[in-house]
């Protein structure tokens, strides 16, 4: 399908709904697909005024998502398309994606450069470029049911990643074997990522996964209740705790609506039954969990900071055998004053060096491998 065309397909209402056990199909490779992995959702959308830090020349939808076991939720995708034939197609998904696109949200600067960059507008510039999908939502997407009609578990909630990360690759990718598709997810975006790899078989069609500051989800039950030696090595040796915060703004207690991290403000252990939902959110859960991605790569990139993102990242990073055989690899960096995540600048605006080797990171590493 020419650009063109896809864009005249853009015009109408999209509705795509599907059971991600109906991807039955053989890849070139020979591979055979096993249907063992979480139900994907379904989204509508409709042409709209583009948010903060879209893309250059993007052309946006409002989006209504539904997923199993979930609220329904709105937000909006920006697709963007190259000049001339795209190399491949790389979707961008920040962290705490509300109302903004990647980067945004955080106070980093102008984050929408990576996906300028990808499409070949700023430097460094790919060429050829990418088509870029970028998603946020109305309402933090980690909530799996802020009206209380369904529990609060992650693992559903995160469904919604998964399915916008399909949604991609079935109607801006068009399902092109021969071309890259790729992901880049910030902070709680990377838990999208990550558990759409994991848990939803999206191992099977993305090519490269880079993390950014990120996965957060580690293992929330060990966050959690940890007293003394809770720490994560990462990069070269350097030890990080991977305790939750207590109190309210913990991370299961935002998404999971089920107390707090109690054990770690000395008020006791944890609510009774929050320990079950927390250990089955967690990414390093191996129930109904793949681990093993041989035609997956995974890069992460982690800034050096106080709290428990990069530490917990490591308890999925370290269970996985990726493309080539090995584990993912992980560099580490300095955060923004500004914002300690943002370690592709120092000063909240201006892209260091950082940038520059993980933008052409994702260019060299996205290609096509299934």
């Amino acid at each position: 399908m020419s650009t063109t065309t896809m864009k005249q397909f853009w015009v109408i209402a999209v509705v795509v709904g599907w059971l991600a056990g109906a991807l039955d199909a053989t890849r070139s490779s020979g591979q055979a697909v096993q249907p063992q992995y979480l139900p994907l959702g379904s989204i509508s959308a409709t042409p709209t005024v583009c948010a903060t830090n879209a893309a250059t020349s993007a052309t946006c939808y409002s989006m209504t998502e539904t997923c199993p076991n979930t609220d329904l939720i709105s937000g909006q995708i920006a697709v963007a398309t190259p000049a001339g034939s795209p190399a491949g197609t790389i979707v961008l998904i920040g962290g705490k994606p509300i109302g903004a696109y990647f980067g945004a949200e955080t106070g980093a600067g102008s984050a929408d450069q990576f996906a300028n960059s990808f499409l070949g507008l700023a430097s460094p510039a790919a060429s050829p470029g990418f088509n870029t999908v970028q998603a946020t939502w109305s309402t933090d997407p980690g909530t799996a049911s802020a009206s209380g009609a369904y529990p609060n578990n992650m693992r559903a909630a995160w469904c919604r990643g998964a399915t916008l990360i399909r949604w991609a690759y079935d109607h801006v990718h068009l399902d092109n074997l021969n071309k890259g598709f790729c992901v880049m997810a910030h902070s709680e975006g990377g838990c999208f990522g990550a558990e759409a790899l994991t848990y939803y078989g999206a191992y099977q069609y993305v090519d490269f996964f880079l993390g950014s500051t990120t996965p957060v989800c580690g293992d929330f039950y060990k966050g959690c209740t940890c007293t003394s030696g809770c720490s994560n090595t990462i990069c070269t040796g350097d030890s990080f705790s991977y305790k939750m915060p207590a109190g309210s703004t913990s991370y299961p207690a935002t998404w999971l609506g089920a107390g707090t991290c109690q054990a770690n403000s000395g008020a006791g252990p944890l609510y009774q039954g929050d320990a079950a939902v927390e250990i089955e959110s967690s990414l390093d859960n191996p129930a109904g969990a793949t681990f093993t991605f041989p035609q997956t790569s995974v890069h992460t990139y982690q800034a050096y900071q106080s709290d428990e993102e990069p530490a917990q990242a490591m308890f999925w990073l370290n269970q996985l055998t990726v493309m080539g055989g090995g584990g993912p690899t992980t560099s580490c960096y300095s955060g923004s004053v500004s914002d300690g995540e943002a370690w592709w600048t120092t000063n909240g605006t201006t892209p260091t060096t950082a940038y520059t080797t993980a933008v052409n990171d994702m260019i060299a590493s996205c290609v096509p491998n299934h």
